[in-house]
């Protein structure tokens, strides 16, 4: 754990040079050992009201327990914390949602665009070709009515001929346009089918990915709820995990505790006892020796006053002696003059004083050898209780040493627990969010195959309609040609027609043009711009477009033949 900066202190304090724990003794005693240590704080509250209550701690010391509370927090983060990153998933999910919907929006208004654009561009292309074909059929009008003049001899003289050969020829363009329109029918009900079975073939595969996003979301769905209950389960563990430490340390310490106070109550009571005994001893001993001391100054004095009573009855007798008898025989028979009494008395008299002042030094002596191996004693006792308080001290350290080893070893297997699980957790997730993004890839892939057979599929369906086209194109050529044909036919028959058929041709002609016209007006009103009128083309349906002039505007009679005057117009 990395320490943080120390705080600035207004005293520079050097710190203790020794990592293992001073026991600082107020007394004598060891009850003022503390048994909780500088991490275990007696005060609950937080650690920023402890500062004040607790002069005991150095400020490396608070910095060390605040950055071990810092590091707690950021390993167990609270519940706020975890529901901003929720929000946070939340919120990145719905920016992607809505950015995916925001470019399908964006690619469907682009495609919208570019079809309206092509269909502007077709439906003008078709209208300049309207025009250019009516432009051409004037003209074509024109050079027949200028080449009638010309042709009106030769066609007097071909007539018949002529119109045998196109009765045949127009005989075999109806069996191939039959024939033509029997293959047309078939084509189309071929193209019908292909299409039908590509749609259904395109519902099948709308059905099964629907059932596979289904089967994919209530996947997804059993897996997040295994990883909730996993979540939930690994939560409740570790609460019960950090209960049972609680518990455990408690218990520990409670037993510690108990252990150490009941180990100091019984060297307490015995140190008391022993004390105590000892105190008894060194009394009865110091009165039985002042007894002794006593009785046998008593019994000196007793017997100094016998021997004073004594030396005083010998001095009295032994001058009663001297006095009477001075002289004495020797063993020769001559009388000798006897020694002075008094000195002989005072001679002996200095040889009990120095017997007795010898007896004095002696019993001094002894009295002074007992008092010495008292004290020796004394102080042996006073040094091996000291010796007894290191020891007992050593052993709380110890103890205390050997429950922070316990406690840290503890620490370090739940914190490689924790960082084990933490990797297994770690894999989980890394393989779930891998597994999530082959997903999403596979849909990936799997939407790109569907774009691409989607557009496969409008390439074909604008090939074919290319192709329906072009069938239209020949088709409506032929019609022209067929047109064209029938109108050299009413031309040349036009030149045999009377005068009344002339006037009804063209009063029914007359009629069925201001019908169409205002059949015209009718349909599709007042166009105000070439835009209006691609939107209104694009929003209706196909049938719609395809508009078929009404049924009660007859089509231009074809005469059948009869005399032939010369009633061209002029």
């Amino acid at each position: 754990m990395a320490k943080s900066p120390k705080k600035k202190s207004p005293k520079k304090k050097k710190s203790p040079k020794k990592k293992v724990p001073r026991l600082i003794l107020r007394s004598a005693s060891p009850i003022n050992v503390s048994l909780r240590g500088p991490h275990q704080p007696s005060d609950p509250k937080p650690y920023q009201q402890q500062e004040e209550s607790a002069p005991h701690l150095s400020p490396e010391r608070k910095d060390e327990v605040w950055q071990h509370e810092i590091d707690r927090r950021r390993q167990f983060p609270s519940g706020t914390m975890r529901v901003v990153s929720a929000r946070q998933s939340a919120h990145s999910a719905r920016e992607q949602q809505e950015r995916f919907l925001a470019a399908q929006t964006k690619y469907a208004e682009t495609q919208r665009q570019e079809k309206l654009t092509a269909r502007m561009t077709r439906m003008e292309m078709t209208r300049q070709a309207e025009r250019e074909a009516t432009e051409r059929r004037r003209a074509e009008l024109e050079a027949t009515r200028e080449r009638e003049a010309t042709a009106r001899q030769r066609l007097q003289e071909v007539a018949l001929m002529k119109a045998a050969e196109e009765a045949t020829a127009y005989a075999e363009k109806l069996r191939k346009q039959a024939e033509a329109q029997r293959d047309h029918e078939v084509h189309m009900a071929n193209k019908a089918e292909q299409e039908r079975r590509a749609r259904q073939q395109h519902l099948e595969m709308l059905k099964w990915m629907e059932e596979e996003r289904a089967d994919r979301a209530a996947q997804e769905m059993e897996a997040k709820r295994k990883a909730i209950e996993a979540m939930a389960a690994s939560r409740k563990a570790k609460r019960d995990a950090w209960a049972w430490k609680a518990r455990q340390e408690a218990e520990a310490k409670a037993r510690e505790a108990a252990e150490v106070k009941a180990r100091f109550k019984e060297s307490e009571a015995h140190r008391l006892m022993e004390e105590t005994e000892r105190k008894r001893q060194e009394r009865q001993t110091k009165a039985e020796m002042e007894a002794a001391f006593r009785q046998k100054i008593e019994q000196e004095r007793a017997l100094e006053r016998d021997k004073a009573i004594e030396r005083e009855k010998a001095r009295e007798k032994a001058l009663k002696e001297v006095m009477a008898m001075h002289y004495k025989e020797d063993e020769s028979g001559k009388l000798v003059k006897i020694a002075d009494p008094f000195i002989e008395g005072m001679k002996k008299m200095r040889a009990l004083e120095e017997e007795e002042a010898r007896e004095m030094a002696e019993l001094k002596a002894l009295i002074a050898e007992r008092d010495a191996a008292r004290e020796k004693a004394r102080v042996r006792q006073a040094k091996q209780r000291e010796r007894e308080i290191v020891k007992a001290q050593r052993e709380i350290a110890n103890v205390f040493q050997q429950n922070q080893a316990k406690e840290k070893r503890v620490k370090e297997e739940l914190e490689q627990a924790e960082r084990e699980r933490n990797r297994r957790v770690a894999i989980e997730t890394r393989k779930k969010i891998e597994e999530d993004n082959e997903r999403r890839i596979e849909a990936e892939r799997q939407a790109e195959a569907d774009l691409r057979h989607a557009k496969q599929t409008e390439h074909q369906a604008q090939v074919a309609k290319a192709q329906h086209q072009e069938e239209m194109r020949q088709m409506k050529a032929k019609n022209h040609r067929k047109l064209q044909d029938e109108k050299r036919i009413a031309v040349m028959e036009w030149h045999y027609a009377t005068d009344e058929e002339k006037i009804k041709y063209w009063s029914d002609s007359q009629c069925a043009f201001k019908k169409e016209i205002s059949w015209r007006q009718q349909a599709w009103g007042e166009q105000s711009s070439v835009m209006d009128f691609a939107q209104r083309l694009g929003s209706r349906p196909l049938s719609a477009r395809l508009v078929e002039p009404p049924a009660e505007v007859p089509p231009p009679p074809v005469p059948t033949g009869g005399s032939a005057p010369n009633m061209a117009p002029k």
